[in-house]
């Protein structure tokens, strides 16, 4: 994939798009492995239009599922061809390719241009959809054309009802109103109250530590529960039962970003101890 695709589409490893995970090196569960993708020409023409190609893919999805893509332009730039609404399989893998094409835009003013672009991929329920937005602010020097914002503003998947988000190492349960991601996580969650965890019905002769993932939300509580242990751990049902009511008890300082509460993850390792 060329790397001008770092234009827009930041899926979460410098602007390259996700590649399949292998044995040796497994992609995080955090990665998106789906989106959608914006860049210019590098300079108008001599009437003020330039070409903005559009690219969508994702890794995630099977290769028969169509997607919505959509372009919206802000003040300043029209539209003058191509498509700004596009059904596509968005599949990595689907042959022929038929998710990237161009259009065609044409400045109708000197302030700098604002385009959005977003992706929604249906899933296998009414309630599941996954949906990836970017934002690409360009300006204009001459016939140049520079890059002045770039960036994703969402990138979630809803399962079932539950929203994550992605674009870090773990998925994060988000709330409702949690509608743009974080630009970035200034401080991560602080435990203030939990601690070891006592299992009267668990069998234990002695403690036994489990490593797990959890979300901690924007009130500082445990809002979601990674549904398995860490590296592919076998526990038994009763002590991980016991973990997970042990832990939705903790309580933390929440991530903070740009001075505001956000939800974000937090690996923990656990300790559950028999009964005194």
């Amino acid at each position: 994939m060329s790397m001008r695709w770092i234009t827009c589409l930041i899926v979460v490893v410098a602007g390259a798009w996700p590649r399949p995970a292998t044995a040796s090196k497994p992609l995080p569960e955090g990665v998106a492995q789906f989106g959608i993708g914006i860049w210019p020409s590098s300079q108008t023409d001599s009437t003020g239009a330039w070409t903005l190609v559009v690219e969508t893919g994702s890794n995630r999805h099977p290769g028969t599922t169509t997607a919505l893509a959509r372009v919206e332009v802000g003040p300043g730039a029209v539209v003058v061809a191509g498509e700004t609404s596009r059904s596509v399989h968005t599949s990595m893998y689907w042959k022929p390719r038929d998710s990237k094409w161009s259009l065609y835009l044409r400045r109708t003013g000197v302030d700098p241009v604002l385009i959005r672009a977003s992706l929604r991929i249906p899933g296998d329920s009414p309630s599941s959809y996954c949906y990836y937005e970017c934002v690409l602010k360009l300006g204009f020097g001459g016939d140049a054309i520079s890059v002045l914002e770039n960036r994703t503003t969402v990138q979630v998947c809803v399962i079932n009802g539950l929203r994550f988000r992605y674009g870090g190492e773990y998925p994060v349960a988000i709330d409702e109103d949690e509608t743009e991601m974080p630009r970035g996580i200034e401080v991560r969650p602080v435990l203030l109250e939990g601690g070891e965890v006592p299992c009267h019905e668990c069998g234990l002769s002695e403690p036994a530590d489990v490593e797990m993932v959890v979300t901690v939300g924007t009130k500082g509580t445990v809002t979601w529960i990674r549904p398995e242990p860490l590296f592919g751990a076998v526990v038994e049902p009763r002590v991980w039962s016991a973990v997970q009511d042990g832990v939705r008890k903790y309580r933390f300082l929440p991530a903070r970003s740009q001075g505001r509460p956000v939800a974000d993850y937090v690996m923990l390792k656990v300790r559950v101890v028999p009964p005194k």
